[in-house]
């Protein structure tokens, strides 16, 4: 799906470079997009590409994502994420508003007009789905993310212009794996 959203911007004549974002397992969505895609063409080209705490590698190396999954799994089994999907649909204020107590017990005291509409979002994305969505992705991804090294070809063609930042102790890339990822063999001129 992201290829075809990059191969869609490559067509509009207004566009001219195209920055490729992702973050956590978006990051390798935006490894497979830039592999299909071809970019060499005089057509708009992915110039920039951001890794934000990048999961690249296979999941079952990281222990968070191993922690996680028999989770997730259970709560895919018995349904959660339709129960909140559901209740999203039948009580979208009141769940507005718990998302609004939510963010309030994390200490900040007061929301304006704007940041409100987080949350009248983030209902929307509930309404459509978008756990299960999310549950299945995470869940899928053990078996389709592999090593690291057999999607970055297109990557070390951008050389400086690839951009990797990791959130210290974040638990998802582990030490070895980012130290890895910036070495010869990967992306050696990623900053």
């Amino acid at each position: 799906f992201m290829a075809a959203i990059v191969q869609h911007l490559r067509s509009l004549p207004w566009v001219t470079k195209i920055v490729l974002v992702g973050h956590s397992l978006g990051c390798w969505y935006g490894t497979r997009a830039l592999e299909i895609v071809d970019t060499d063409t005089a057509d708009a080209s992915v110039a920039v590409v951001c890794l934000l705490c990048p999961v690249l590698q296979n999941l079952n190396m990281v222990h968070r994502a191993l922690r996680l999954r028999p989770r997730l799994q259970v709560a895919r089994s018995v349904g959660v994420p339709s129960v909140i999907q559901r209740m999203a649909l039948v009580l979208p204020f009141t769940m507005a508003t718990m998302l609004h107590a939510l963010w309030w017990m994390r200490g900040k005291a007061r929301l304006e007009r704007k940041e409100w509409q987080l949350f009248l979002v983030v209902v929307k994305h509930l309404q459509l789905g978008v756990v299960g969505r999310g549950v299945a992705t995470f869940l899928d991804a053990f078996s389709v993310v592999g090593p690291m090294s057999a999607r970055l070809a297109p990557m070390r063609k951008k050389g400086s212009n690839v951009a990797i930042h990791y959130a210290l102790n974040d638990g998802w890339t582990p030490p070895e794996v980012s130290a890895s990822l910036s070495s010869e063999g990967h992306l050696p001129a990623a900053r």
